[in-house]
């Protein structure tokens, strides 16, 4: 997708998550890693004015490695993975 397809997306009510930088495994990446797929995520986000409050964890991994979850938390108010029968 493009940004002007994402904007249009939010615009009509879609909830717009964030999924890291580049789609990154962030299961054993280092904290300065960590900062950047995550963090700067959300600003990027931020920046085309979308204030993303949820995570979606990218290849359903890093959601058990506290480091992770610290970081994460850090950004947003909820995180999911893609496996957990909540999601469906």
């Amino acid at each position: 997708m493009n940004w002007s397809e994402v904007n249009q997306l939010h615009a009509e009510g879609h909830d717009i998550e964030s999924h890291t930088m580049n789609h990154a495994d962030l299961s054993d990446a280092s904290k300065n890693s960590l900062e950047y797929q995550i963090g700067k995520s959300k600003q990027c986000l931020q920046r085309h004015g979308i204030n993303a409050t949820s995570f979606a964890y990218p290849f359903d991994r890093g959601w058990d490695n506290k480091t992770v979850v610290s970081v994460v938390s850090k950004y947003y108010d909820l995180a999911r993975t893609a496996s957990n029968p909540v999601t469906f």
